[in-house]
């Protein structure tokens, strides 16, 4: 049995502050709520919900459309690359590819709820009807392609197309259904308006690196079906020259409010020393970026870039579905469920967050209430061994008598 300390008293001594427990749960709270208003999914509002659906929809007939014109030309379906067999993923190292691709990226951007997004990002830039925006598109990803002019379309915006007409592994590379067949026959069946202005033949340099002579020649024979004006530029400077006075003839002095690219299309996402400076989304206009792309010298002119890369990225960030064996119906997902974030939520997370400390520190200081000694072990001087005890009082003698 422990002996008493100090003259028959026993001491208890405990820190007075928070406890680990305490802090503990203060710190998830606080982690909780920075997760919750950084991650929370974001999507267009109420007020376009409808319309945001309404693109998903429409996107989802053209995979069809596409899915059975693929069929009738008598393109197999690829069900070990393409599990949801939706039509829109094709062989990768054909004549007509000119890089390599990720399937995950290809894959994941087979969604039509695609459309609602990139109608959420127009939205965000205050886009409305008539406004001109340019898109420099590529055969890499034809679901995207096909989303990005649904939604402008839904939106009512004017878009200027410029094609290269190449696609990387995954996309749109079979010889006998290229992108700009693709995009003719949408024309035709009435699920795209929008026409392709004009087109190169892509790959490195845009001027056909990569390409065989077989692989040249079957997209020298898409672009003129397709009716597109043929970019004939014969070096990289000249290409980005061609493609800014294309965007400039089409506006015919309307405002460009906004350029879209897609994929990595060689002149219009920029060599390598230019691509870092823009990041998946909307990018808005700097003075700062390299001009050695479109993407640069829009952005250097005062012109917001929606950036659409790293399908994989973007799916993680909007709470779309990765790689998925089943292609998402129009309007599924957690961007229809929730509206954007409000300007409350960071009042009521901090508001959270301090009333934890302040209950934590409520209870510090009635625990130093409690645990206060009128003797503290640690500064004062410990008592002799040798101390005599206190003497008991004495009783008064008796008055005497």
């Amino acid at each position: 049995m422990n002996k008493p300390l100090f003259g028959g008293q026993r001491v208890y001594h405990r820190p007075p502050g928070p406890s680990t427990l305490e802090l503990l749960v203060v710190a998830l709270i606080g982690t909780l709520v920075l997760l919750t208003i950084e991650l929370r999914p974001w999507s267009p509002g109420s007020a376009h919900r409808d319309l945001a659906r309404t693109a998903a929809e429409h996107t989802q007939r053209a995979f069809d459309a596409i899915r059975e014109e693929r069929l009738r030309r008598d393109i197999p379906l690829l069900p070990e690359l393409d599990p949801a067999r939706s039509g829109l993923i094709f062989r990768p190292a054909t004549s007509i590819t000119t890089s390599s691709g990720a399937l995950s990226a290809k894959q994941t951007s087979v969604n039509p709820n695609f459309a609602a997004l990139i109608l959420a990002f127009y939205l965000e830039l205050g886009l409305k009807q008539g406004d001109v925006i340019a898109l420099g598109v590529t055969g890499s990803f034809p679901a995207w392609n096909i989303a990005a002019l649904v939604a402008a379309e839904e939106l009512g915006l004017r878009p200027i197309v410029i094609a290269s007409a190449a696609a990387s592994d995954y996309g749109a590379s079979d010889e006998k259904f290229s992108w700009l067949d693709m995009a003719t026959f949408l024309n035709e069946r009435g699920l795209l308006k929008t026409k392709t202005l004009a087109a190169s033949l892509g790959g490195l340099e845009d001027l056909g690196g990569g390409l065989s002579e077989e692989g040249t020649a079957i997209l020298e024979a898409a672009i003129e079906r397709s009716g597109a004006e043929r970019l004939r530029a014969t070096s990289y400077e000249e290409s980005l020259a061609e493609r800014l006075a294309a965007i400039e003839r089409a506006r015919a002095g309307a405002p460009l409010r906004a350029y879209v690219n897609i994929g990595g299309g060689a002149v219009s996402f920029g060599r390598s020393r230019a691509q870092g400076q823009f990041q998946p989304g909307i990018n808005l206009p700097s003075p700062d970026v390299s001009e050695e792309s479109v993407m640069g010298a829009l952005s250097k002119q005062g012109i917001p870039v929606i950036h659409l890369v790293q399908a994989v990225e973007l799916a993680t960030r909007y709470g779309l579905p990765l790689r998925p064996h089943v292609t998402p119906a129009p309007g599924a997902g957690s961007l229809f469920r929730l509206s954007a974030p409000s300007p409350l939520l960071p009042v009521v997370g901090l508001g959270l967050l301090s009333a934890s400390l302040a209950l934590v520190a409520l209870r510090a200081k009635k625990r130093r209430e409690l645990t206060r000694l009128a003797y503290n072990p640690l500064t004062d001087s410990a008592p002799s061994r040798h101390a005599r005890p206190p003497s008991r009082p004495q009783a008064p003698p008796p008055p005497e008598g």
